[in-house]
C-alpha cells in the first residue's frame, strides 16, 4: 500500500503479451483514471479525468510506461481515493498507433478493475490530497540554569521570565508532513521601549511591536521549528501571538516563501490558520523583561561565614544577590575594607546562571579590622567592579547588556555580619613548666631519662605545620621536641634529661 499526494509523480506500467511499438500522432497515448479533475469539461475531453501520459514512444517493448503527475485537487469530496483506471477503455490512443512487430494493430483493452491483471489487483495506491493544517503549537525556552549550550524546555504549564539574549523556539505541528521554502515566520506580540528610556518606565509609553520568530528547521516532517532571540528593550506581560495581522486571523506568515504538503514537487499549500489551536499565552505564562539585572539592595552584601575572629590564611565567602539570573567572568571583584591603607579585592568564585554570585577572599598578613566591610559603596566607589573585558550580564543564550552592579544604597556587610580580621602574626605571651607530670614540682631534681614539659602560650590559636623544637639551656643548648597543642593557644614541648 502506497500513498501519494499533490506534486508527486509516479510511473504506471501497462504490459502486453508481445513486444509493441507506440508511434505518436497528434499526441501521446494516455491512461485515464476514475477521478474527475474538471467537472465542466466535455465527456470527450482528455482533461476531464486524471490522466497519465505514455513516455515509451518509438521503442520496441512489451511494457509501456505512463507518467502520472498528481494535481492539487480533484472533484469536490474526493480528496482521498484509491487510484484505479476508468475501465477497459481507459487507455486512449489519441490517433497514435500501437503495433506489434508485424505492424498489426494491438488490442489495448485493459482488464476490468479488481480482476487479474488490473491495476488494483496488483497494487493498492491511495491518492491523498488533504490540505495539511496546524494541529498544535508549543513554546520552548532555553534552560539557562544549565548554561549557554543548554537544551530547550517546554513552557507549557510553567511561569518564566526571559530577558534580552534569551532564545525561544516555537514548534508548530501539522496534520501531514510539509515542505518549506524561504523563511516563513510566527508573529509575536511585544512592546518596545528605547534603551535610553528603560529606567524611566512611566515617562514615555512603550510602542507596540510585532517581532518574528523565523523558520529554522523541520522541512519534510510534521513539525516545524521557528526561533527568535529576544531583543533589548522588548517587553511582554505574557508572550503571545497577535490576534490578527493586516486583518487576517491568527496565522503563520509566509514572507515570500511557502509551506506546502511534502511531495516530489510540492504544490498543495498548507492551511496556516492557528485559530483552531491553543494560543501561546494560554499554554504558560512567559514574561519578557529586558530591564538590566540589578543588585538586591535590601540584602546587599552577605556572607555564609559565622561571626567571629579570622586570621591570615583564613578564607571567607561573600555573596551579592541580583533580581535576575546573571553570568559573571572570573575577573569581577568586590573591594573590601580590611584595615589596610588601600582596598583589597575579593574575586568572583561561583554562581553564574543563578541570582547569587559568590566572591572569595583570603585574609592577608597585617590586616586588622573589627568588622570587615565593603569598601566605598558610594557614587565615587560603587564597591562591585567589572572592568575592561570583565562583565556581569543577564544569563541567556546570547549574553547581551551589562547588569547594573552599583552597591550604592545597598545593605552593608557589617550590618548583617561581623567578621573580625586579625592578620598580625601571633606573639608569645608566656612560657612555663607544665606540672601535669607527677615529677613536675619546682625545685625537683630530674635524673637522666626523666621528661620535663614546657608550655608556650600565644595570644591566639596557632597551627603547627611541621616538626618544631624548643631549645633550652642545660649547661649547653639542648632541643625539646614538640608534643601537642596544634590549633590552640598553648603548645607543649617535651625535654628528656640526658647525660
Amino acid at each position: 500500500e502506497t500513498i501519494f499526494t499533490a506534486g508527486d509523480s509516479l510511473i504506471i506500467f501497462v504490459e502486453f503479451s508481445e513486444e509493441v511499438t507506440v508511434t505518436p500522432s497528434k499526441g501521446s497515448p494516455i491512461l485515464e483514471f476514475a477521478a474527475l479533475v474538471n467537472t465542466t469539461a466535455s465527456a470527450s475531453s482528455i482533461y476531464r479525468y486524471l490522466t497519465a501520459t505514455c513516455v515509451t514512444l518509438n521503442t520496441v517493448s512489451k511494457t509501456l510506461e505512463f507518467e502520472l503527475d498528481i494535481p492539487e485537487t480533484t472533484e469536490v469530496g474526493k480528496s482521498v481515493f484509491t487510484l484505479m483506471t476508468r475501465g477497459p477503455g481507459a487507455l486512449r490512443l489519441r490517433n497514435s498507433l500501437v503495433l506489434d512487430n508485424l505492424d498489426r494493430n494491438v488490442n489495448h483493452t485493459l482488464p476490468i478493475e479488481g480482476e487479474t491483471g488490473s491495476l488494483t489487483s496488483n497494487v493498492n495506491i491511495t491518492i491523498d490530497l488533504q490540505t495539511p493544517y496546524v494541529t498544535g503549537i508549543e513554546l520552548l525556552m532555553e534552560n539557562s540554569t544549565e548554561g549557554i549550550q543548554s537544551k530547550m524546555v517546554s513552557t507549557t504549564g510553567q511561569s518564566a521570565e526571559l530577558g534580552a539574549g534569551h532564545l525561544i523556539a516555537i514548534k508548530v505541528s501539522f496534520s501531514q508532513a510539509v515542505t518549506v521554502s524561504g523563511t516563513p515566520v510566527v508573529p509575536l506580540n511585544l512592546t518596545h521601549r528605547n534603551e535610553s528610556l528603560m529606567g524611566t518606565v512611566d515617562a514615555v509609553p512603550p510602542e507596540m511591536k510585532i517581532r518574528h520568530a523565523k523558520y529554522t528547521s523541520g522541512s519534510g516532517t510534521n513539525t516545524l521549528t521557528f526561533q527568535h532571540v529576544i531583543r533589548r528593550g522588548d517587553m511582554s506581560g505574557n508572550l503571545d501571538m497577535p490576534e490578527g495581522v493586516d486583518g487576517k486571523n491568527r496565522s503563520l506568515l509566509l514572507e515570500g516563501g511557502y509551506i506546502r504538503r511534502y511531495s516530489t514537487s510540492p504544490i498543495l499549500p498548507a492551511d496556516l490558520n492557528l485559530t483552531s489551536v491553543a494560543t501561546l499565552g494560554s499554554l504558560g505564562n512567559v514574561v519578557i523583561d529586558t530591564m538590566a539585572p540589578k543588585v538586591n539592595l535590601m540584602r546587599g552584601v552577605t556572607t555564609t561565614a559565622a561571626d567571629g575572629l579570622y586570621y591570615a590564611g583564613d578564607t571567607v565567602y561573600l555573596q551579592v544577590e541580583f533580581d535576575k539570573p546573571v553570568v559573571a567572568t572570573s575577573g569581577v571583584y568586590l573591594e573590601l575594607s580590611t584595615g589596610l591603607s588601600a582596598a583589597t579585592q575579593a574575586y568572583y568564585y561561583s554562581g553564574s546562571y543563578g541570582r547569587v554570585l559568590t566572591f572569595e577572599y583570603t585574609i592577608q598578613d597585617s590586616e586588622d579590622k573589627n568588622c570587615m566591610d565593603v569598601y566605598g559603596m558610594n557614587e565615587n566607589n560603587p564597591g562591585l567592579f567589572a572592568r575592561g573585558a570583565q562583565y556581569i550580564r543577564r544569563a541567556a543564550t546570547n549574553l547581551e547588556g551589562d547588569a547594573d552592579t552599583s552597591l550604592v544604597g545597598a545593605r552593608r556587610l557589617n550590618a548583617s555580619s561581623c567578621l573580625e580580621i586579625y592578620g598580625v602574626a601571633p606573639v608569645v605571651e608566656s612560657y612555663y613548666l607544665n606540672h601535669r607530670s607527677e615529677q613536675g614540682e619546682n625545685g625537683t631534681t630530674y635524673s637522666i631519662g626523666d621528661s620535663v614539659f614546657i608550655n608556650v602560650t600565644f595570644d591566639r590559636p596557632v597551627v603547627v605545620l611541621e616538626d618544631i623544637k624548643l631549645y633550652v639551656y642545660v649547661t649547653n643548648s639542648r632541643a625539646a621536641t614538640y608534643k601537642s597543642g596544634n590549633h590552640s593557644r598553648t603548645i607543649v614541648f617535651e625535654y628528656e634529661v640526658k647525660l
